[in-house]
């Protein structure tokens, strides 16, 4: 939800969610076999969740003052482990941190997509490291492992 708000549009005072805006340019982890095992597993569980009440609407389920224990538990599960999959730590991580990273990790494949589309230019500006990120050789390391056009 949170890259969501973040990048698609309003129609109204409601969100306008658009694949191509929100779905198709979500960044998402490079996760293990197994870390995509329970990822997939937790989603199962979440439509298991949701199919034991046919008879309500997803705007009835979702509804924040009703929505069933079972469904908030598998959102829970899986939301956590998606944070896992991305290597965020803890129940305290706020929106805007996650945001930051998501847009952080698009940029980095975009800009991988564009190189590679293009190739690489010959007066190509160089990257300079900033002094003030401490794990800068591990952030490099990390994006080295999201670039897959």
């Amino acid at each position: 939800m949170a890259w969501m708000r973040a990048v698609c549009g309003r129609l109204g005072s409601g969100y306008r969610y658009s694949i191509n805006i929100v779905y198709n340019n979500f960044p998402w982890p490079q996760s293990t076999k197994s870390q995509s095992r329970t990822i997939e597993q937790c989603a199962q569980a979440v439509l298991d969740a949701r199919s034991m009440f046919p008879d309500r609407s997803l705007a009835d389920l979702y509804d924040p003052l009703k929505m069933p224990g079972d469904l908030q538990m598998a959102h829970r599960k899986l939301d956590r482990a998606i944070l896992k999959g991305y290597r965020f730590h803890g129940d305290d991580i706020s929106e805007s941190d996650i945001v930051a990273e998501l847009m952080r990790r698009y940029i980095v494949l975009t800009a991988t997509c564009y190189e590679t589309t293009l190739g690489t230019a010959k007066n190509k500006p160089q990257r300079v490291s900033s002094p003030r990120s401490a794990d800068s050789a591990k952030r490099r390391e990390e994006d080295a492992s999201l670039t897959g056009c």
